[in-house]
């Protein structure tokens, strides 16, 4: 839970930069890098383990975290990781001036991309000769967790913010293809 709230405090305040224009600054590019550590440390503590993958999507964060305006004007209701690992997603659309903070905003994308899709994988690696049988694995949880997890992030919003971020990726790419 604590990491999950320091994502999203950073984000939050990131954010709050980018709308007050505060966009290149040494702070903001700190603030991204680390950013960009705390979500490298989330892939790599929940890489393997479904019971800390849940614990991260289920985290409790305050209400201003968990209730976002979603792209159809209504509030949503976000599990803590969601928010959070949604909250960075949406980063994509404070573009900065400078390469060095543009080159950040692209890292920390990947690293929430990457953080996304391992909480929606199955990989959970025990020994399949383990005392526990069936779906249900030694900590209880369902293989199916990973289902769940990515149908919330698909009823939180993530899908536009993942079709936003490619079509930007895919316009800036095409041109330095051509030349």
């Amino acid at each position: 839970g604590r990491l999950v709230c320091l994502i999203g405090g950073i984000a939050k305040i990131i954010n709050k930069h980018a709308m007050d224009g505060v966009g290149a600054g040494v702070e903001s590019t700190s603030l991204v890098q680390t950013s960009i550590d705390l979500l490298q440390l989330g892939i790599n503590a929940t890489r393997g383990c479904e019971s800390a993958k849940v614990a991260f999507v289920q985290s409790v964060l305050s209400s201003e975290f968990s209730t976002v305006n979603n792209n159809n004007g209504s509030n949503v209701t976000k599990r803590g990781g969601v928010a959070v690992i949604l909250s960075c997603l949406s980063l994509h659309g404070n573009n900065s001036t400078t390469n060095n903070s543009l080159n950040n905003t692209t890292l920390l994308l990947t690293e929430a991309c990457q953080l996304l899709a391992s909480l929606c994988r199955y990989d959970d690696f025990r020994d399949p000769s383990s005392s526990t049988s069936g779906a249900m694995g030694a900590t209880g949880v369902s293989t199916s967790s990973a289902h769940d997890h990515a149908m919330e992030f698909h009823r939180a919003g993530a899908a536009p913010l993942l079709i936003e971020i490619a079509r930007h990726v895919l316009s800036e790419s095409t041109p330095s293809d051509e030349g």
